[in-house]
């Protein structure tokens, strides 16, 4: 819990950021810019592992349960979108988010880190895809690595 000496945590931020919207309307782009602008260390690291947390409830859902599937799905792909408006100087504490144990986070950090910084990304992104011990991972990360080498999304 924050306390008046730091910032506030990225829950906060994300709730703050939320409260003149409607429940299901997502987050603009603005808005998870400013978010991820205001994000240092402390706030990435929460990000992480949030999306860990996240990786963890996706898995524990029945095959059946899609709508739920979706709203973990959506809150992932905001949070992946804050860490790729992070400052560039935080460039490796999402990095550091390659080690995940979760391969759903592995692949937004992924993205994050392309949005960052493209060209400091590719060689740090190829080897991690080279040892990414997940097949479903490994094919999702080589996509956009592909795409990304090639001029697309």
């Amino acid at each position: 819990m924050p306390t008046s000496d730091r910032e506030p945590s990225i829950r906060l931020l994300l709730r703050e950021a939320k409260r003149d919207l409607a429940p299901y309307e997502r987050l603009p782009a603005a808005r998870r810019a400013a978010i991820g602008g205001s994000c240092g260390a402390e706030e990435i690291a929460e990000l992480i592992a949030w999306l860990d947390d996240l990786s963890r409830a996706f898995e524990a859902l029945p095959d059946w349960d899609g709508d739920s599937q979706d709203d973990i799905a959506q809150a992932q792909d905001t949070l992946g979108a804050i860490l790729g408006q992070v400052p560039k100087a935080h460039f490796g504490a999402v990095a550091a988010g390659l080690g995940s144990p979760a391969w759903r986070t592995r692949v937004h950090v992924v993205r994050a880190l392309l949005t960052l910084d493209r060209g400091r990304a590719l060689p740090i992104l190829h080897g991690a895809i080279a040892r990414d011990s997940d097949a479903a991972a490994r094919q999702i990360m080589a996509r956009m690595l592909a795409e990304t080498e090639s001029g697309g999304p």
